[in-house]
This record gives structure tokens, C-alpha cells and sequence, in this order.
């Protein structure tokens, strides 16, 4: 009697364990509203992976077989499995096969919920409304940003930070240039004395010559 109670209290234990405390966890994948007539349930395995903080993520949705038709879906071509991490952040982790599984997909943060779209891209970066969907832990949820698209983002704006440089380079090289720009300097012998000595030579002349001519007037 002991061990069958004693059996029972280390069973409640286990159950009563949180998520991040167990090995495996195997959950239902239910439908939201966004399904219709009377589908079927599907089922997710979180495993712990080797290393901390790393875990599998594996789909079943063959049981919901009949209920799950993509033509259903304006324009939707795969069924995405969504993992939403505790920060809130939505990551697309895989598409179902044509058994309607997700045999591994492996992820390095803690999962608070997992939900099922139908997209009609496969690598889609934000999830339509979920169609079947089980919630761990309550998270609000955010917008994911596309990898790509932060690199673009930094690209174009080490692009234009690079523009603004030339920019800067090209107008201070211009300003330099108006700087260093002065009036034509007149030429000089290259000393102050030699400059006067000229100056009396050349007023000399001038005046030598303004005396013939007034001599040859008086003739």
C-alpha cells in the first residue's frame, strides 16, 4: 500500500513539474475559430535537446487529415508551424509534408505557444490567423523583423551615412580651395630696397623724358 501511494505521489510530481523542467512534453493542437465544421485535434513533442536552453519541436496533424485543406485558404500553399518564444517573438520553425508532419525542427529558446497557419508563403516572416494553436505560458506577442530586411535596413543606412561623408569631404574641399584662392600678386626684384631703387629709375626716366620733349618744343 506504501509503494502504490508512494508511486502515485512521484507521478503527481512529475505532471506537476513546469515545461522547462521536463524532458518531453506532448501537448494538443487544438482548433481555433478560424477552423471550421469539426476538425480533429492535433499533436506537438517539445523535447529538451542536448545543451541548455535548446529544445525539438515535432508535429503531428495527420488525425485532422480530412479537415485541413489548403484550397480552403485564399492563396495559401503550406501549412506553417509557428513557435513563439517568451519574449513574444514570432519564428516560423517549418512547414508540414504531405503526411501533414513536422518530423524536427530544432529552436534555442523557451516555447510559449505553437500554432499553425496556412500561408501562401512557406517562408513567411509574419503568421496569418492560427488555425490550431496550444499555449504554454501567456506572452504578447510581437511582430517578427525579417533578418533580410534588417540588413537592408543597415545597408541603406550605411549607404547613406556614407553620402552624407562624401558630401561633407567634397564641401570642405571646395571651401578650402575658395580659401587658398587670392588676387594675382603684382611682380617684384624680390626685396623692398630693390622695389624703390626701380620705382626712382622708372620715375627718373620720366621725367628725363618729359625734359626733351619740352626741349625740342622750345626749338
Amino acid at each position: 500500500m506504501l509503494a502504490a501511494f508512494a508511486m502515485l505521489g512521484l507521478l503527481f510530481a512529475g505532471h506537476a513539474l513546469p515545461a522547462q523542467a521536463q524532458d518531453i512534453l506532448g501537448l494538443s493542437l487544438r482548433p481555433t475559430d478560424a477552423m471550421t465544421g469539426s476538425p480533429g485535434r492535433g499533436a506537438v513533442d517539445i523535447t529538451r535537446s542536448n545543451g541548455e536552453g535548446n529544445y525539438s519541436i515535432k508535429v503531428d496533424m495527420s488525425g485532422t487529415a480530412d479537415s485541413m485543406d489548403l484550397a480552403s485558404f485564399d492563396g495559401a500553399t503550406s501549412w506553417v508551424v509557428w513557435a513563439v518564444d517568451m519574449d513574444g517573438i514570432r519564428h516560423n520553425v517549418g512547414t508540414l509534408d504531405a503526411d501533414l508532419m513536422l518530423e524536427s525542427a530544432s529552436v534555442d529558446y523557451m516555447i510559449a505557444r505553437v500554432y499553425i497557419t496556412a500561408e501562401a508563403d512557406a517562408k513567411a516572416k509574419q503568421p496569418s490567423d492560427p488555425l490550431f494553436s496550444v499555449t504554454l505560458r501567456q506572452v504578447e506577442e510581437v511582430d517578427t523583423v525579417a533578418e533580410d530586411d534588417t540588413a537592408g535596413d543597415e545597408a541603406a543606412t550605411d549607404e547613406a551615412a556614407a553620402s552624407d561623408a562624401s558630401a561633407d569631404a567634397s564641401g570642405t574641399d571646395t571651401s578650402a580651395s575658395a580659401e587658398s584662392s587670392t588676387p594675382a600678386e603684382l611682380p617684384t626684384t624680390g626685396g623692398p630696397v630693390s622695389d624703390m631703387l626701380m620705382l626712382l629709375a622708372i620715375a627718373g626716366l620720366l621725367v628725363f623724358g618729359g625734359l626733351r620733349l619740352r626741349a625740342v618744343r622750345v626749338d
